[in-house]
């Protein structure tokens, strides 16, 4: 990312020739490194034909009404539950 800065004496900073003995410029460089740190981990080997499990497998995404009146992005199995039992509804109405 480059800046460039210019600065001058009001109107003398303008006039054609002599402007240069009243302007200063300036740019200035900024750089910046991106650091991705990785972690490995050692998994159990999956067997053929084997499901692998992910993250989405106990939740699901939002409908509406969720979203927006329970503030909730993603519910889990234990909420669903819930809501069939007809235990009630929290959240930051």
């Amino acid at each position: 990312k480059t800046a460039k800065l210019q600065e001058q004496v009001p109107w003398l900073g303008q006039v054609p020739v002599i402007g240069t003995l009243f302007r200063n410029s300036n740019s200035q460089k900024e750089e910046t490194e991106l650091v991705v740190v990785v972690t490995p981990h050692i998994v159990r080997p999956v067997k053929p034909g084997e499901q692998l499990a992910t993250p989405f497998d106990k939740t699901r995404p939002a409908n509406d009404p969720e979203l927006f009146l329970l503030g909730q992005l993603e519910v889990n199995k234990d909420m669903i539950r819930k809501y069939k039992k007809g235990d009630g509804v929290t959240g930051p109405y």
